[in-house]
């Protein structure tokens, strides 16, 4: 007995030791479970909080929301500036508003099963369907299934903001809640199928029977009823005329959904079944105007084509300034109007900051009368000379030439054919020997140039060249400076003959500017779409990193530099610190100016189109007086003044090194003069079996297409067409050397002249009253 009693003393004991030792996690496990306690209790508060507060908005909210559906049901679709100028809208007019009694039970129904099959079973929000989508999107670790009821939609559509977040959510919720209490099911519905957008500019059941299938509302099948429903999942994607075949399938789903949630019956579910309905071509309705930057809002709409934007709600916002673009406009006219009776008739510009925003946009001078966007659409123009940079960087770049060296101004004769040469000239004439690098880019003298472009062939180890080196300025300007045009490369494209855009040179001229960074142009900021959701695109900056070495970009800095203080674009110089440079095609076609002055680039050009057909433009030559750096840079200058004093800032943290204060002297160097004015009378724009185009192959022409089937782009065409007649000595052509200044026969003291071919009749005979020597009292 006693050992039981002992043995018993013991057990107790053992057992308080136990509990006496577990006593501690118990003791943490309480005070977790009442740590979680207070801080779900907490949780639940600010919970409520939150859905109190959403309640008292939603109830402000409802208070305007006839006036809100009015509102939504008028919005158009619409594109700003920068500084919120409206550009253009469009405004959907096909709104058609029917009351529920007008529905047919089986068009009801069909909505119905496809949206909210629950719609007269909840108050506003489903939370076993909003469970159910929770449970499956996590599942299946995507959004791919919503758990919006009609209500909730008809709230998101009509008040909600573009930002996704909980506190939207939550805000939606309340209001379809408070939505359910102000109003009946009934009035709901009709609301929601008065506001839904079905695809095709349909707005509303109404529009929607009337659009796709030429029916009213009460005579709609259940097979076209079902069709229809699920159109409003992804109206812009799925609707009977974007993709037919998913539209059916969606139909077939809808229709086995409501037989069912017994809403038709087997026999009706069959016969609809086999229905398959007709769809009709979607009508045009709606109305566009542009009101400011013609050519600007075309690029924009041209850009977003994938977007129902004509369907309204959409809200695009662009980089455009409004102010700036009324002074280039004005400067574009201005200045084809001066220049008219030199047979100037078109002209565009666009300016580009630091970051790639676009601030003006000018595509030609007058829209009304040509629509084709020379900025950025169409085949491009030649930039002539304006093009030297990109292979004077080319060969800087690969250490083939330096700021210091000199360049060959050698003669260059390169077969192309059968008893044909390629010759390049300079305008003077002159050639032989050698000059400085800084003479010959601010003078822009040609055979430099282009000695410079065959200096830059890739050879192999046995000297054997297997990169000509055009292609080595093609393959640099396509991967380093952003050009997306086709390049030919053959010899003449030093001299600019490959055609390219206004855009692709402003993006190749940020390098320069940015010391071998490149500034991607774009025209937009966000695009807002109808449901109030941001729609995704790439826009905004974007700041590449080149291979073109900084040092390099400098080089050239002071070489535009130079072309602006003391070479042919010396009209320029009214822009603070601006660097650029001229280019002039044969025959005068094209005129460019191509420049930078404190963090803002311009493109300039000009030319003289002809329509020879309703829509279908081609070029010709402008007088002979009109170049680059006279006619084309004074545009350039009046715009950039404007805009260097309102967007002009100091680079500070791309700021370049000092140049040394060196140049080595020239030797042999003939008396030739700039020739940025008529740059090659003798280049081809296609040289077709230039030895220079590649290893050991015969290119061929590209094929050129006929001007008469181009819609809409200039195609280079003879400028006079008929048969010539043999000239008299009266009309003959005769070449006179003038003073690029004063337009007048040159004397020995003119800084600069060029070579100009002028009638016999019509040649100056007055000597330069400007440049007299120093025995006339002149200074040369």
């Amino acid at each position: 007995m006693a050992k039981g009693v002992a043995a018993g003393s013991r057990k107790t004991s053992t057992e308080s030791a136990r509990k006496s030792k577990s006593a501690p996690w118990v003791k943490w496990l309480k005070i977790t479970f009442l740590f979680g306690l207070c801080l779900a209790s907490a949780g639940a508060l600010f919970v409520v909080s939150i859905l109190f507060n959403a309640s008292e908005d939603a109830k402000k909210a409802l208070n305007g929301l006839e006036s809100k559906i009015q509102a939504f049901n008028s919005r158009p679709t619409r594109i700003y500036s920068a500084d919120g100028k409206l550009l253009y809208e469009v405004q959907p007019e096909y709104r058609e508003r029917i009351s529920l009694t007008e529905v047919p039970e089986h068009v009801r129904n069909a909505i119905l099963a496809a949206e909210d099959h629950r719609f007269y079973q909840h108050e506003g929000v489903d939370y076993v369907g909003l469970g159910r989508a929770v449970v499956t999107n996590f599942r299946d670790r995507r959004s791919t299934q919503g758990g919006s009821t009609i209500t909730m939609q008809l709230a998101k559509r009509l008040y909600s903001a573009s930002e996704k977040s909980i506190q939207r959510k939550v805000q939606d919720i309340a209001i379809a809640i408070e939505m359910e209490r102000q109003k009946s099911k009934d009035e709901i519905l009709e609301m929601y199928l008065n506001q839904v957008y079905f695809g095709e500019r349909a707005y509303g059941i109404a529009a929607a029977a009337d659009i796709y299938f030429g029916k009213k509302v009460s005579d709609l099948t259940i097979s076209e009823a079902a069709m229809l429903a699920r159109c409003v999942q992804r109206p812009s994607q799925v609707n009977p005329v974007r993709n037919p075949q998913l539209a059916e399938d969606n139909r077939k789903v809808v229709l086995e959904k409501m037989r069912v949630e017994n809403m038709i019956s087997e026999r009706d579910y069959r016969e609809a079944l086999a229905s398959k309905p007709k769809i009709r071509k979607a009508g045009t309705y709606g109305s566009a105007r542009i009101y400011r930057a013609p050519y600007f809002v075309t690029s924009i709409l041209a850009q977003l084509d994938d977007l129902p934007l004509k369907e309204g709600g959409y809200e695009i916002f662009t980089t455009l300034d409004s102010q700036l673009q009324k002074i280039a406009e004005a400067e574009v006219r201005s200045i084809v109007e001066k220049n008219r009776w030199r047979s100037v008739r078109n002209a565009a510009f666009v300016l580009m900051d630091r970051d790639g925003r676009i601030l003006a946009y000018v595509g030609g001078a007058d829209f009304d009368r040509n629509k084709v966007d020379v900025v950025s659409r169409g085949l491009g123009k030649q930039p002539g000379s304006s093009f030297k940079p990109i292979v004077y960087a080319t060969a800087l770049n690969k250490g083939k030439l330096s700021e210091y060296d000199s360049v060959s101004n050698a003669k260059v004769r390169i077969k192309t054919g059968p008893g044909t040469y390629y010759e390049p000239k300079n305008s003077g004439g002159g050639s032989g020997g050698s000059m400085s690098l800084q003479r010959a880019f601010s003078a822009s003298v040609n055979l430099p140039a282009v000695n410079t472009l065959l200096s830059l062939g890739d050879t192999d180890q046995t000297g054997q060249t297997y990169k000509s080196g055009a292609r080595v300025v093609v393959d640099t300007a396509v991967k380093e400076f952003g050009f997306r045009s086709s390049l030919a490369p053959y010899a003449s494209l030093a001299l600019g003959s490959s055609n390219v855009k206004l855009i692709e040179m402003a993006e190749a001229y940020s390098v320069f500017m940015l010391r071998g960074q490149r500034a991607v142009p774009f025209t937009m900021t966000r695009v807002v779409g109808p449901d109030g959701e941001l729609v995704p695109r790439t826009m905004g900056r974007q700041i590449l990193s080149t291979g073109i070495k900084p040092e390099v970009c400098d080089v050239i800095d002071r070489l535009m530099r130079l072309v602006v203080t003391g070479g042919t674009g010396r009209a320029a110089s009214i822009v603070p610190d601006a660097r650029g440079k001229t280019g002039t095609t044969n025959s005068n076609v094209d005129a460019w100016f191509c420049g930078y002055s404190q963090g803002l680039i311009g493109i300039g050009w000009i030319g003289n189109e002809v329509e020879i057909r309703p829509g279908v433009w081609v070029p010709r030559p402008m007088s002979s007086a009109v170049f680059g750096g006279t006619v084309t840079v004074e545009m350039w200058a009046a715009i950039m003044k404007e805009a260097v004093g309102r967007f002009g800032v100091q680079l500070g943290d791309i700021a370049r090194p000092k140049p040394r204060v060196e140049e080595k002297p020239e030797e042999n160097v003939p008396n030739l003069m700039p020739d940025e004015e008529i740059p090659d009378l003798d280049v081809p724009a296609i040289v077709p079996n230039d030895p220079d185009s590649g290893a050991g192959t015969k290119p061929q022409n590209p094929p050129v297409e006929d001007p008469l089937k181009a819609p809409t782009e200039p195609t280079t065409v003879p400028a006079n067409p008929t048969k010539p007649t043999k000239p008299t000595s009266e009309d003959a052509d005769v070449d006179i050397e003038v003073c690029a200044d004063s337009g007048a026969v040159a004397t020995p003291y003119c800084n600069e002249t060029i070579t100009k071919r002028f009638k016999a009749n019509a040649r100056p005979r007055q000597r330069c009253p400007i440049h007299k020597g120093n025995g006339d009292g002149g200074k040369r």
